[in-house]
């Protein structure tokens, strides 16, 4: 919000002595700052590798999220895709990106494509946090909302705190969302992830089953995310609906949605 601030205040000194607009210096406005922290540790060997990559590829080709990356309103977000493992590795595979078209969205989904798998160690998700944050502050471009959109497949094994950094990122007007990939964990990882990852503004976790689930339940998440006021809160009944049509392809995710415990309990499909 700072940075909205410092594009408002220089929007209005620009008016007063005549100075174009259009300087460099001044952020782009967009609807949504959206960081896609990618979980590539160990534990996720290379067909779940290919898989989460996958969704996230199709997703932003899909018509679903070019309509809602439209419905804002500025119809215009930045987005950026980064992998992380452990607590010092952290890699902006695509960098930050304004998308306001389907063009600039397939555009996006082909730079994905491109990427090659970055690590394969610990999981920090502590430091994927906060590298997400500073990622956003120091950005060209101010967002009304800014979401950190954590994946992942376990519990931190670094030293690092997630539920502090999840803490940091909220103090700082941000909000952290996550998909819970429950088919390497022996513990429920959604419970984890409400109790110490996701928080801030309507933040939820969803969980996948499996990999294989994964691009279904991306798909609704950015969704969700892009534009709150097209899909439902999690938990509702009317996000299991939805849930249900866009699984009626073959695919299927568990449609168990939890929130962060302090704005409501797990919901159970």
């Amino acid at each position: 919000m700072n940075k909205i601030r410092s594009a408002l205040s220089a929007s209005l000194l620009a008016v007063a002595v005549g100075v174009p607009m259009h300087a460099a210096a001044d952020p782009i406005p967009v609807d949504l700052e959206l960081v896609l922290a990618v979980d590539v540790s160990g534990s996720v060997n290379d067909p779940r590798y290919q898989a989460q990559k996958t969704g996230y590829i199709e997703a932003f080709r899909n018509p679903l999220v070019h309509s809602a990356i439209g419905s804002g309103v500025i119809g215009s977000i930045a987005t950026t895709y980064m992998e992380w493992s452990g607590a010092t590795e952290q890699s902006q595979q695509v960098g930050w990106t304004q998308i306001s078209s389907a063009a600039a969205a397939n555009a996006f989904a082909d730079a994905i494509d491109a990427t090659t798998r970055a690590f394969s160690g610990l999981t920090g998700i502590s430091q994927a946090i906060d590298w997400s944050v500073d990622s956003i502050q120091n950005n060209d471009f101010a967002g009304t909302r800014q979401i950190i959109d954590i994946s992942g497949d376990g519990t931190d094994n670094t030293s690092g705190d997630p539920a502090d950094a999840r803490d940091d990122a909220v103090a700082a007007g941000m909000t952290i969302n996550g998909i819970a990939i429950e088919e390497a964990t022996s513990i429920s990882l959604t419970d984890y992830f409400a109790n110490n990852v996701i928080g801030g503004d309507s933040s939820f976790v969803l969980t996948a089953d499996t990999f294989e689930d994964f691009e279904d339940a991306i798909l609704l998440k950015l969704q969700r995310e892009i534009d709150p006021n097209g899909i439902p809160v999690p938990g509702t009944a009317a996000l299991f609906g939805l849930g249900l049509l866009l699984l009626a392809g073959g695919g299927r995710f568990s449609r168990r949605i939890a929130g962060a415990p302090a704005q409501r309990p797990t919901v159970m499909a």
